[in-house]
């Protein structure tokens, strides 16, 4: 993530989808976030990884858009806590 927020990469490898790993890097990212006090994070997320961050928090928040025409990417944010 960088300092302005945004979430750049956040991937679980297949095996350990649903282990609770992503949560907590998403947990760690966060807690960077709120030390360097954003009151915001960004992500482009796949549609395979929309639910993920759906049950984070996170809401859409704009048009999705072809990345590179690889793949499709759906901008989604979350407002942290003060």
């Amino acid at each position: 993530m960088n300092r302005q927020g945004k979430i750049l990469l956040c991937y679980v490898l297949p095996n350990y989808l649903g282990s609770g790993i992503g949560h907590r890097l998403l947990k760690a990212l966060e807690g960077s976030a709120s030390e360097w006090r954003l009151t915001k994070i960004h992500a482009d997320s796949t549609i395979t990884a929309q639910g993920f961050y759906a049950c984070q928090g996170f809401i859409n928040v704009g048009q999705a858009f072809e990345l590179e025409d690889i793949v499709t990417e759906y901008p989604m944010a979350k407002t942290l806590p003060n």
